[in-house]
């Protein structure tokens, strides 16, 4: 039986691991709310609110991970400095009012830069708040004013 004094310094133990999620959410309310109800004694959730939009928004997770020595730029690729315990994803909240046509890059593209940058993607469609009320009710598809946000607010 090893005493607690002679324990090496490389062991590891498990039930001292706590899983990290660091999301990057373009809301600063509803958003990072939502996601911050899922921490518990396994795994923490630390959301950044407010990071922009699309790919404003990944380039917004790039500086903040460059800044806190989370991401490195070797070589024309990006990797991530970390282990698996951690993870990075950007939230976007995809909207079909907006204008992309406005944005220098697509809404895919976007994905695409972020998935190249080692960070996890997730988005809603129309509306995060729709993706919450889903949670607590049914949405009737064909009543029409569900398409409008006042109906879910």
């Amino acid at each position: 039986m090893t005493k607690a004094w002679e324990l090496k310094v490389d062991d590891k133990r498990l039930f001292d691991t706590k899983f990290t999620f660091i999301i990057f959410c373009e809301d600063k309310s509803s958003e990072p709310l939502y996601f911050e109800s899922f921490s518990n004694d396994n795994f923490e959730i630390r959301t950044i609110k407010g990071s922009k939009q699309h790919h404003n928004q990944v380039d917004y997770a790039s500086d903040y991970c460059k800044k806190n020595d989370l991401l490195e730029l070797k070589e024309g690729k990006y990797f991530l400095n970390f282990d698996d315990g951690i993870q990075v994803w950007c939230v976007f909240d995809r909207d079909f009012n907006s204008n992309e046509s406005s944005k220098d890059f697509s809404f895919t593209d976007s994905i695409n830069t972020a998935i190249e940058r080692g960070f996890k993607t997730a988005w809603s469609n129309d509306a995060f708040e729709l993706w919450i009320l889903l949670h607590f009710e049914e949405v009737d598809i064909n009543d029409s004013s569900y398409k409008s946000r006042k109906k879910y607010y």
